[in-house]
């Protein structure tokens, strides 16, 4: 039993590990130097000179999931920008979901800092969610942080990403890579200036990525939806092609005939008492007919 339970064990493991081979895997400059920014951000707290997104589903053996990359960049310019993003927030709980994850403070002299993993510790906020944290070392004004992290997550066919926020954001991207199939439809919020590029060359996969360039920070304002006011791209999944190229998926029509279907079915214990009602007040009508004659 124990040899049999190994070979599975084995057999999923591999599944998992070919799996996280097949995707996309994100790279950065080995010897980095500061890049040169329009001096007019000097007066920014931060810039961010990346910040690349993406998002990859994956066929597994227990089902679809999604593979999230997150790539930044940023630029402090003084102590406010030293304080906002010395710190690194993942959205994960689990250290086994973390696939990837590198980061590194780039000093203004050319000397380079390394995130050490076992400087990552984990946190609970006050709703009691969990996040992994960790803190880039060696922070100074002029300098680069730069980090980027892959996770594993249940897949899920609705996405929002935010791509604004209180500082500067030069280059933004958000990319989208699914089997073949699946066929995501994509709208952007709150900008013009985004563009939609579909690579269909891949004979496996589909990938939709939306980009945008220069994206000025979003003071927020009092009494203001600040969120619903940022640039952001939303996305779903309209087609299963191995199913149907035509029939769309997620529609409000097919929502209102699920919403029906809940709320107008009823259980066999149920139609019996309405019977049991309609033969009472049958019974009650002839009564009272009887009575009257």
């Amino acid at each position: 039993m124990l040899k049999w339970f190994s070979i599975a064990l084995l057999v999923v493991t591999s599944l998992s590990i070919q799996a996280q081979d097949n995707i996309e895997k994100e790279s950065w400059v080995e010897k980095p130097v500061i890049h040169s920014i329009d001096s007019k951000h000097n007066v920014e707290s931060a810039v961010i000179i990346l910040d690349k997104r993406r998002i990859e589903f994956v066929d597994e053996k227990e089902g679809l999931s999604a593979f999230k990359t997150l790539h930044k960049i940023v630029r402090v310019n003084d102590d406010r920008g030293i304080e906002s993003f010395n710190k690194v927030y993942l959205g994960v709980t689990d250290n086994a979901d973390i696939l990837d994850i590198k980061a590194r403070t780039i000093l203004p002299n050319g000397k380079i800092i390394d995130l050490d993993r076992s400087n990552i510790k984990d946190m609970k906020d006050e709703d009691g969610n969990m996040y992994k944290i960790f803190a880039l070392e060696g922070l100074e004004k002029g300098c680069e942080i730069e980090y980027y992290y892959t996770f594993k997550r249940p897949a899920t066919f609705f996405l929002r990403e935010v791509l604004q926020n209180s500082v500067p954001v030069l280059d933004a991207s958000v990319s989208i890579i699914s089997p073949k199939r699946l066929i995501f439809d994509t709208k952007s919020f709150n900008s013009p200036g985004i563009t939609t590029i579909l690579d269909t060359s891949s004979a496996e996969k589909r990938q939709v990525t939306l980009s945008i360039k220069n994206l000025i920070g979003a003071e927020q304002e009092k009494y203001s939806n600040y969120t619903a006011n940022l640039v952001r791209v939303e996305s779903k999944l309209s087609y299963n092609a191995s199913r149907s190229t035509t029939e769309r998926l997620f529609t409000w029509n097919e929502l209102a005939k699920r919403l029906f279907d809940i709320y107008n079915t009823y259980s066999d214990k149920e139609l019996k008492r309405v019977d049991e009602f309609i033969e009472k007040m049958v019974s009650t009508n002839t009564h009272l007919k009887g009575t009257r004659s």
